[in-house]
Parts: structure tokens; sequence; C-alpha cells
């Protein structure tokens, strides 16, 4: 009886420390997640928050193009609305409002470039040149953390499609995220 009863023990303990263990991994890989998609967010307020700064540069030159500075603006305030969810893994209502946002800012961008190609004072400003090197830099940097970020959603997303991961993972609420797929970066 008593070889029965340790036999139990143990059989018990195995399982108990490999339910603990795949918890800790789903948990790890969650977290990955977050710190990656919190990157991603401080990148992209990064680039937004640049929106005024070119602004202010373009609105001597550009008075009478006034409608896609507006425009800028209002894609500026919209993402300062949109990113509510600060450190939490971007939702997929979330990760698609920021990819219409982010679009609507490229598209604004490439506006902005073409029109300081008609604004040859414009395009030898110092200051626009520097604005457009650190936009350039940002969506690189975007880009890499996005790559980053989708790396760790893989692998949570892995972690809960396997046995028995996914057993304990649909007990403890734990769902999979999303990709990020901005368009035009």
């Amino acid at each position: 009886m008593t070889i029965v009863f340790a036999g139990l023990v143990i059989f018990l303990l195995i399982v108990g420390g490999y339910l603990v263990l795949s918890y800790n991994h789903i948990k790890e890989s969650e977290q990955l997640c977050e710190k990656s998609s919190a990157n991603v967010r401080v990148l992209l307020k990064q680039r937004f928050d640049e929106v005024p700064r070119l602004v202010n540069i373009c609105k001597g030159y550009m008075k009478h193009e006034k409608e896609v500075l507006e425009s800028l603006a209002r894609i500026r305030s919209n993402f300062e609305e949109q990113d509510s969810s600060g450190g939490q893994i971007i939702d997929s209502r979330e990760l698609k409002a920021m990819d219409e946002l982010n679009s609507e800012l490229t598209i604004s961008l490439e506006q902005v470039d073409a029109l300081a190609e008609n604004h040859p004072e414009l395009k030898a400003s110092d200051q626009l040149l520097e604005l457009q090197k650190r936009l350039s830099h940002l969506e690189d940097s975007i880009a890499d953390r996005r790559e980053y970020y989708n790396e760790a959603a893989s692998r949570l997303n892995s972690r809960l499609d396997s046995f028995p991961d996914n057993l304990l993972s649909s007990l403890l609420g734990i769902s999979k995220v999303d990709y990020l797929q901005f368009q035009d970066l």
C-alpha cells in the first residue's frame, strides 16, 4: 500500500511540476509579447509625435496646402485617442485601427514630400532634412520591433496550440494574439 501511495505522490509531483513549468513558460511568452508590443507602441508614438514638428516646419512654406497639414494633425490626434491600452498586448481591434492610422500617416508624409519638391526652399531646409532622416529611422525601427513582436506572438501562439499547454491555457483564459502587419512601412 505504501508503494502505491508513494508512486501516486511521485506521479502527482511530476504532473504538478510539469503544469507549473508549462504555466511559467506560457506567462513568459505572454510577457515577451507585452514587452515587444510596448516597444512598438513607443516607436509609433515617437513617429506620431514628430508630426507637430513637421507641421511647424512646413507652415511657413505651404500656406496654401493647409489641408495636408490639417490632415497630419487629425491623424496624430486619432492616434492619441487610439493608443489607450499602455503595455497590454495589442488586440485585433486596436491592431486594425493602428494599421489604418499608420497607413494614413505614411500617405500624408508622402504628400508632404511631394509638396516639398514644389518648394525648393523647404526641400533645402536643414530642419526638414533632419526630420525626414528621423522619420525614416523611426520607420526602420518600427519594422524591426514589429518583427520582434511577431516572433514573440508566434512563440506564444505555437505554445498555446501544443498539447497539453492548450488545455492549461484554455483553463486560464489565455488566448492567441494577432500579428502586426503594417502595410506601408
